[in-house]
């Protein structure tokens, strides 16, 4: 049973990056309680002005809305072309700069970023041929942030509740159990760094990879 539901999670959350897009700001307020986007600002903690940023899979783009607004110089791609019609929509009068690309082959030149950003992503950023693009085009000390997912962390009914269907939909685990799955997949020697914060009842997981 839970191996269907997670089967459909994952239909359906391909549907949401396509012919469904314009549900997707709603979908994301009613699985976070209304704070999706206060979990993905968080990210910019670890972004400095001087930075020239890439995001991948930028969605409806709020993200790079708000950096560009602070004055970030920051580029986004994402290979939903819904997703970019709705940006593109909404964001008339904006200079934002952004793309059609596949997340697995990144349409840049070597070394021209000093970071690179996902946030919630799909498969794509477990791939090796993901994080070797990455590491073509970040600088020298560049760096790799990712926003892995959160966990449920308060007590509660209504915390419990989320904290369940995160759990057989596969979207989350407990933290020990999180990072046991990261060191797996990007190796214990890796020179990836696991980062945890609390927004209000969550704790949210970054992974960070410099690029030496």
């Amino acid at each position: 049973m839970i191996v269907l539901f997670r089967k459909f999670v994952n239909w359906f959350l391909n549907l949401l990056y396509g012919r469904l897009a314009i549900f997707y700001n709603t979908v994301a307020y009613i699985v976070s309680m209304g704070d999706w986007y206060q979990w993905v600002f968080q990210i910019e903690e670890f972004l400095n002005k001087d930075d020239k940023i890439l995001e991948v899979g930028i969605g409806t783009g709020k993200l790079i809305e708000r950096l560009e607004k602070k004055k970030y110089f920051i580029v986004g791609i994402d290979r939903s072309k819904q997703m970019l019609g709705m940006i593109r929509s909404n964001f008339q009068t904006s200079n934002l700069k952004v793309c059609k690309a596949d997340n697995l082959f990144l349409p840049f030149s070597d070394h021209s970023f000093d970071k690179v950003v996902a946030t919630f992503p799909s498969d794509y950023a477990l791939k090796k041929q993901f994080l070797l693009d990455v590491s073509r085009i970040l600088k020298l000390n560049g760096e790799l942030i990712i926003l892995m997912g959160v966990i449920f962390s308060q007590k509660g009914i209504v915390n419990k509740f989320y904290r369940f269907v995160y759990s057989i939909s596969g979207q989350t685990k407990s933290k020990d159990d999180s990072e046991k799955s990261l060191r797996s997949i990007f190796g214990e020697e890796s020179k990836m760094q696991i980062q945890w914060r609390t927004n209000k009842n969550v704790e949210i997981c970054f992974i960070r990879i410099k690029n030496y």
